[in-house]
């Protein structure tokens, strides 16, 4: 068995070979495996071919016992840009499952829809993403991602957004003028004729 924090170390450099990869589907594919699953669809994810491994990477979209590989497929949908195709996910997603106890996979989710939006527009999405910023209750970081990707879906640069880690103020210019700048692209792209 090969080692696979090793495999996961060559998948980000893009050295796993064909037959290392059909090893990772094999253990990946077999429930009774005892690899980490979520290393597993993450080597697929980074050196994988969609062609290939995208239909097995895919069953765990859904895996309401472990959201963490819920959250890796999705990742991994991204990086091999089939977000297209897995759209109505990433809405659920988005909105939150309520499964997703530590919302690990709406975290990710609501990252995901603003590189989505920064080079196409969807109205549902932009929507989800703008309500989530404007009245999100609780722990705040839903409201600070969905403001984050609005940022990003509006054309912010990636260094004008504040840090994670830094407090902001919903309320203060810089929130107020990212969701000003998403009402506007939704009024323009998304009005109804």
């Amino acid at each position: 068995m090969p080692n696979v924090a090793d495999l996961l170390d060559r998948a980000k450099h893009g050295a796993v070979s064909r037959t290392e990869l059909e090893w990772t589907a094999e253990a990946l594919a077999d429930p009774g495996s005892a690899v980490d699953k979520y290393t597993l669809i993450h080597i697929l994810g980074l050196a994988g071919s969609p062609a290939d491994y995208e239909e097995l990477v895919a069953e765990f979209l859904h895996n309401e016992e472990d959201p963490m590989l819920s959250r890796m497929a999705l990742l991994s949908m991204s990086s091999w840009r089939r977000l297209d195709k897995y759209l109505p996910e990433l809405l659920e997603f988005c909105r939150g499952v309520e499964w997703d106890d530590d919302e690990d996979v709406r975290a990710i989710a609501l990252t995901l829809a603003g590189n989505y939006l920064a080079s196409r527009v969807n109205c549902d999405l932009l929507e989800i993403l703008i309500d989530t910023a404007k009245h999100e209750v609780g722990s705040g970081s839903a409201r600070r991602l969905a403001l984050d990707a609005l940022a990003v879906a509006t054309g912010s640069s990636r260094s004008s957004i504040p840090r994670l880690t830094d407090d902001i103020d919903f309320n203060g210019r810089w929130a107020v003028s990212v969701l000003s700048g998403a009402e506007n692209l939704l009024r323009r792209s998304c009005a109804t004729s």
